[in-house]
């Protein structure tokens, strides 16, 4: 076993040893040791001229399919700044490995407080987050939505759960789609049906409760794409520097390179774990949503850190609570019941606070709604 192990000798490299720039930081880096390249400045410059043809496209129902060489990443942020004045903006950056749809929907929910609405019978917690958007964004008053979709092509994006909840809330008068795209045969994911779709009609407001009878959408689903050759010239540098990381540097987006765990994850560990596991859990996810603040800037999911949020709670008084309702009794089983969750990534645990005060502090990385919901499908389980 000795002699199969490979020989490393150091753990160490001095390239972690040096503070990575920031994103203001390496592009300033970057265009001072090349220079801003005429031809990247001049085809920039035609390509903000479309910005209002743009905007009247995706006035009139349209989405839009940018395709073209070169990054079209600093384009299209840079109309955002625009869009932003109309709406609410949402940028996705498919081409990041990590990127999972369903905690994209979470934080929009977070975000703009879109209230609870029917969903269809059996769906996924991720269709029922694309409804609720769905009903939201096609009520008469609501202010338009425009989802910025990098790279529509990564493998997140494209797979055929994505392609159906994409396509969804294109169908929605209030939610206008711009998309990215660099790969040759990307267009051969999107059937000429799906891309001639038009957008539903609004619906009248209504109250939006769980309890309302589900009204099925239309059948018909698809984007409406407008395509647009957009050839930046620009370098592809941060949609690659994700192609570059290493398992170390992933490893620092959460505790034991975990970054966390969905709402539907979390609802395939509460189905397997054991009563007094799900017991313990409940009474976490009912602490936590009791100790939130009002501001809804902190209902959002807080990934593990070295420092806790304000709303963690401390694990001491977390195992005398689990003492106190014959959860676990014992310090070794409250432990052990901890560190499943936490291994699954269902609970998060920092050794200090926002205070500086030491100590463990437990919490759940998700957000108030995905809490509210988990909650919601706890009911049977003892308080």
């Amino acid at each position: 076993m000795a002699a199969s192990r490979g020989a490393k000798t150091s753990g160490q490299s001095y390239v972690s040893l040096a503070a990575p720039l920031s994103q203001a930081e390496y592009e300033e880096t970057a265009v001072g040791a090349r220079g801003a390249t005429p031809r990247v400045r001049s085809a920039m410059d035609d390509a903000e001229n479309y910005f209002a043809q743009w905007e009247a496209e995706l006035e009139a129902g349209f989405n839009l399919l940018l395709y073209g060489f070169g990054s079209k990443r600093r384009l299209v942020n840079c109309m955002v700044a625009r869009l932003s004045e109309r709406g609410h903006c949402a940028v996705v950056n498919g081409y990041f490995p990590g990127l999972n749809l369903r905690d994209v929907l979470s934080s929009l929910e977070d975000a703009l407080s879109i209230p609870d609405a029917p969903a269809p019978p059996g769906a996924s917690p991720l269709e029922r987050a694309a409804h609720r958007l769905y009903a939201h964004f096609s009520t008469e008053g609501s202010r338009p939505l425009y989802l910025i979709l990098h790279n529509i092509d990564a493998p997140a994006l494209k797979a055929s759960k994505a392609m159906a909840v994409l396509s969804l809330l294109a169908c929605s008068p209030g939610i206008h789609i711009i998309a990215t795209f660099d790969h040759v045969n990307t267009p051969l994911l999107f059937s000429t049906t799906a891309t001639a779709t038009p957008p539903h009609a609004c619906r009248a407001p209504r109250p939006r409760r769980k309890g309302d009878e589900y009204i099925p959408v239309p059948a018909s689903r698809g984007f409406n794409w407008v395509y647009h050759c957009i050839a930046t010239y620009d370098d592809y540098d941060v949609e690659l520097s994700y192609a570059r990381l290493s398992a170390t540097a992933l490893g620092a987006l959460g505790q034991g390179g975990q970054p966390g765990v969905s709402e539907e994850g979390a609802m395939q560990i509460l189905r397997s774990v054991p009563p007094m596991a799900a017991r313990l859990l409940k009474l976490i996810l009912s602490r936590q949503l009791e100790a939130l603040p009002s501001d809804p800037g902190m209902h959002v999911a807080h990934r593990p850190a070295a420092t806790a949020p304000a709303f963690a709670m401390d694990a001491d008084l977390l195992q005398k609570l689990a003492r106190d309702r014959f959860i676990a009794r014992e310090e070794d089983r409250f432990n052990s019941l901890l560190g499943e969750f936490r291994d699954h990534g269902l609970v998060a645990v920092a050794e200090s606070d926002p205070d500086g005060r030491a100590g463990r502090w437990a919490w759940v990385p998700l957000g108030k709604s995905a809490i509210e919901r988990i909650l919601a499908e706890m009911k049977s389980v003892e308080a």
